[in-house]
């Protein structure tokens, strides 16, 4: 992509980068050289190169343009392409984030910055002799950064679910370019635990139970076929999914829980946990509460006859 600078010798400075269509420094559409040539006749007029004058009212640049002379330059700038990168790491492991460079030039700078305040974590300048890593803000990066010093990749090591986010790295240098990596981390998983549960005497009742998890799907499947699934975003609970099965069933069933980086998977032994004889099977929930009732009941009863025997023996003394 090519611009043209309208440069002040005098100054030494750029007043306004100037498209070769449209320019930032005037009101008309022309070059600089046509510019040039527009006050006063261009490099042959020894009285435009010796003592400026005003350009014509229709080739007056803007005021904040007005140099006592307009030299061309073209400048070819390489924009990068911006990419997105995504990671998925366990708590407790490292994550690379490449930059994709084989080597750093000697005139690269590299920044990276994390998170919506894009705070500096790391940066690199060879020119200034910079190879940093920073503890951020709030001090969560803090003995957990580390520099690559040939491609300036940065690996995050211990990494926890505060350093989950958005991280960015800009080169800056004859190369300008960017890129963002979405960083997620989850728990490690635990295994599903498949247990007896009592509530029917019909069907062998299961139950599968993973318990403190986020971000998880709980599925039982027989074979290969899903029958169902749970899941849980963002909090920390525990899970559980029922399942019903015939007694005499000889169809494999699995309950697995997953993320998008792992999972961890259970059979079902039915021999073991299904018998055939639903008698051996726990007290149910119902059963239970009816017993205690029962129990409340009788201990009433008893006080009560206990108070009406000491009432009688008083009033007869």
């Amino acid at each position: 992509m090519d611009f043209k600078l309208c440069y002040q010798p005098h100054s030494g400075k750029l007043n306004h980068i100037c498209a070769s269509v449209t320019p930032l420094c005037g009101s008309y559409s022309q070059t600089c050289s046509e510019r040039v040539s527009g006050m006063g006749g261009g490099s042959n007029n020894k009285e435009a190169e010796d003592s400026p004058r005003s350009p014509p009212e229709s080739y007056r640049p803007s005021p904040s343009c007005r140099p006592v002379k307009y030299w061309c330059v073209v400048v070819e700038v390489v924009i990068g392409i911006v990419s997105i990168g995504s990671s998925y790491v366990h708590q407790g492991d490292s994550v690379t984030l490449n930059t994709d460079l084989t080597e750093i030039h000697k005139d690269d700078d590299i920044l990276w910055r994390f998170g919506a305040e894009t705070s500096l974590i790391a940066e690199i300048s060879k020119a200034a002799g910079i190879f940093s890593t920073y503890s951020g803000a709030d001090g969560r990066f803090r003995d957990r950064l580390k520099l690559d010093n040939q491609t300036g990749s940065l690996t995050i090591t211990n990494i926890t679910t505060e350093h989950a986010g958005y991280y960015g790295v800009q080169r800056i240098g004859v190369k300008l370019s960017s890129k963002t990596f979405s960083v997620s981390v989850y728990a490690r998983l635990p295994v599903p635990i498949i247990s007896r549960d009592c509530l029917s005497s019909s069907y062998c009742s299961l139950l599968c139970s993973v318990v403190n998890v986020s971000d998880v799907s709980l599925s039982w499947y027989k074979g290969n076929s899903l029958l169902s699934s749970i899941s849980v975003s963002d909090l920390s609970i525990s899970l559980s999914l029922p399942l019903e099965v015939e007694y005499q069933d000889k169809n494999t069933y699995s309950c697995v829980i997953n993320n998008p980086i792992s999972n961890k998977t259970t059979h079902l032994d039915i021999n073991k946990l299904c018998h055939t004889e639903p008698v051996q099977c726990c007290v149910s929930t119902e059963a239970v509460i009816r017993l205690v009732l029962s129990a409340l009941v009788g201990v009433a009863i008893v006080i009560v006859l206990v108070y009406d025997i000491i009432s009688r023996r008083a009033e007869q003394d």
